[in-house]
């Protein structure tokens, strides 16, 4: 098992690293029958958001459900993502 992160406000700090609480999305994109819910104390850190009802049709990129999270970077160039999925039946 990995280290737990240590989370930051959305700036990188100096060695580079930024992490962000999910419950900490800057906006959050519905669909007409499905909404964002934020789950605290689920998870590794603070919290969890989950797509609430469960038990509809997936949906696809063209419907356009997502969060969204404002970040700030100081300089171009490549870097690694990780995130922290919870498993589901769908």
């Amino acid at each position: 098992r990995s280290p737990r992160p240590k989370f930051v406000d959305s700036r990188p700090t100096p060695d580079g690293i930024l992490a962000i609480e999910a419950l900490a999305f800057s906006r959050a994109r519905h669909a007409s029958d499905l909404r964002w819910t934020k789950i605290p104390h689920l998870g590794r850190t603070e919290g969890a958001v989950i797509a609430l009802p469960q038990g509809r049709p997936a949906t696809v990129p063209d419907d356009g459900v997502r969060l969204e999270y404002d970040v700030t970077v100081t300089k171009a160039g490549s870097g690694l993502l990780t995130l922290y999925l919870a498993p589901t039946l769908d």
